[in-house]
This record gives structure tokens, C-alpha cells and sequence, in this order.
């Protein structure tokens, strides 16, 4: 977060970008672009601007990559950011599945932004979605046959289905309309690696807090659950990106939930 003048500051979000042969070139790019905006959602205010390198493989054709940026930039156009500039290349070396990196910003009064840091004692925990989302969602499209074979094919759908829950831009957006600080929302943190119990562990570090979570409350789907059985995963743990953790002023609580 740098501070600016005129009381703004401007929040600044980095990482990969992905291109995933088995989940296509849409579905990646769709991927790519919501792993960031959600991670910068979480301040509260809506991802605006973005800066894009990517390092093609040389064996990523023209028509791949053309795929892959329509869907980039019609995403973007869905979001409201404006896609500034970057760079691109094809680099001998260079591989499937992370093929550059982004950079996303947006700016947001100085007195309002969030950060991981701001959760209070006393504040209620709010998850979404459930645990291992995008575990579900990527074993169900890499192992299809998999899944298929174990649950059958209308359960493969379903569970498939779970990639295009992977972002929590709208979660997050939802959650700020009720308020910021102490008129609401106190933090937001995106599960990713580690799961929901890693992101519940860089909370209370980020916080400097103890956390109360009953684990019995914790959302577990019934795809969850039987992907976390079949490729022996501990659903608490495992990647869940589209799940969002948020702090709340215990007098917002259920604001935050309706």
C-alpha cells in the first residue's frame, strides 16, 4: 500500500500468470485474471488498472495465445480494469504452466482501505463458498476420467463446475458494502496454498490475534468432501482458492451474512 496525496493511497497486488494445457486457454486466462483481482479485492475497493508480462512458450502457438488474451481482456472489460501496458515475448526456456506475471492496482481513500492486519479481538469470522474449492474444481478437470470412474458423470460435472467459483472479487465487494473498519468488514484474507487453515494462520500473525474457530461450523460440500476423499486430501489444508476468510464487527454480522 503506498500512500499518496489527497488523503489516497494506491494498493498494489502481484502474481503469476498461469496457463493450464488441460483446463484450456480460456478457463486459464479467466483463472490468471481473477487470482489477482481477487487478491486485491480483499483491501475492499475493486481492482482498476493492471500492467501484464507474459513469457510465452515457443511452443505456444499464435491462435493459443490469441485465445488466451480475448478471454484476458474481456474479463478485464467484466471487472472495470484498464489493462495499462506490459510485455510480451516468447523466451526459449520458458514453459506451461506460469507464463508471466501481473501486476494489479487500484486506489482507495487512506482512512478505508483494508488490510490482513486490522482483524480485532472480539470481531466474528465469516467464511464462503466452503474449504478445498479449487481442489475440487482442478482435479475434477485434470483426473476426469478419475472422478468419473469413482462418483460418476453427473457428480464429474458438478464438480467441475467448482473453477468458476476460484474468484472471491464478488464475495469480497459484497461483504465492504456493509462498511469498512468500524463500520463493518475489519479484513479479508483469500484461501490459497495451505488451505483454509493456513489463511486462518496468516490472519493471527498478520493480526497479531488468537482466533476461536469451531471446525464443526466450517462448509464442507458434499464435492469437497468426496474429491478430498478420493485423491486422500485433508480439505482444511488443501488449495482452496474462492473460499474468502472476513472479520466483522460483531453488530455486522449479520448484515455480512444476508
Amino acid at each position: 500500500v503506498v500512500q499518496l496525496g489527497h488523503n489516497q493511497v494506491l494498493v498494489i497486488s502481484a502474481d503469476p500468470l498461469s496457463a493450464i494445457p488441460e483446463l484450456g486457454m480460456k478457463d486459464s486466462a479467466w483463472l490468471s485474471i481473477h487470482l489477482l483481482a481477487s487478491d486485491l479485492s480483499t483491501c475492499g475497493f475493486p481492482p482498476q488498472f493492471i500492467v501484464v508480462n507474459f513469457n510465452l512458450p515457443p511452443k505456444m502457438k499464435n491462435e493459443q495465445f490469441e485465445e488466451y488474451w480475448n478471454t484476458f481482456h474481456a474479463e478485464c472489460e467484466k471487472l472495470g480494469i484498464a489493462i495499462l501496458g506490459g510485455h510480451t515475448g516468447r523466451y526459449i526456456g520458458a514453459d506451461y504452466t506460469v507464463i508471466g506475471g501481473g501486476v494489479m492496482m487500484t486506489l482507495a481513500p487512506k482512512n478505508r482501505y483494508l488490510a490482513a492486519s486490522m482483524a480485532k479481538p472480539d470481531d466474528h469470522i465469516i467464511m464462503t463458498k466452503g474449504v478445498a474449492v479449487a481442489a475440487t474444481g482442478i482435479l475434477a478437470r485434470v483426473f476426469p476420467e478419475t472422478v468419473k470412474k469413482a462418483y460418476g458423470s453427473s457428480f464429474l460435472r458438478k464438480a467441475q463446475r467448482y473453477l468458476k467459483e476460484f474468484s472471491v472479487v464478488k464475495d469480497a465487494l459484497t461483504a465492504a458494502s456493509v462498511g469498512l473498519r468500524n463500520d463493518g468488514v475489519t479484513s479479508m484474507h483469500d484461501v490459497t496454498e495451505g488451505g483454509l487453515l493456513g489463511a486462518l494462520y496468516e490472519l493471527s500473525i498478520a493480526a497479531k490475534v488468537g482466533l476461536d474457530v469451531d471446525i464443526a461450523n466450517v462448509i464442507v460440500t458434499e464435492e469437497e468432501k468426496l474429491i478430498c476423499d478420493l485423491f486422500n486430501l485433508n480439505p482444511y489444508t488443501t488449495l482452496s482458492e474462492g473460499t474468502l476468510i472476513i472479520t466483522v464487527k460483531s453488530n455486522k454480522t449479520q448484515e455480512v451474512l444476508n
